[in-house]
């Protein structure tokens, strides 16, 4: 039930079970303060992309579909 769980906790499963207790003192970001400036948000979206992205090539990815590596 929902009253058995303790304030400042995340709980998951049924019957629900405490996964993770939050530290009140950290300040959590809600949904709306992540789409509030969308514009933003895609900029972000973009450099995480550049920076993930950095280093791929045509012919590595080529090399990856034909001679995949163990695990690919």
């Amino acid at each position: 039930m929902t009253k058995d769980i303790p304030p400042n906790c995340i709980a998951a499963g049924n019957p629900a079970k405490v996964v993770r207790h939050l530290d009140p003192d950290v300040c959590i970001k809600t949904r709306a303060e992540w789409f509030a400036f969308p514009d933003q948000l895609a900029l972000h979206h973009q450099e995480l992309d550049r920076r993930m992205l950095k280093g791929n090539t045509l012919l590595g990815w080529m090399c990856s579909v034909f001679f995949p590596a163990v695990g690919d």
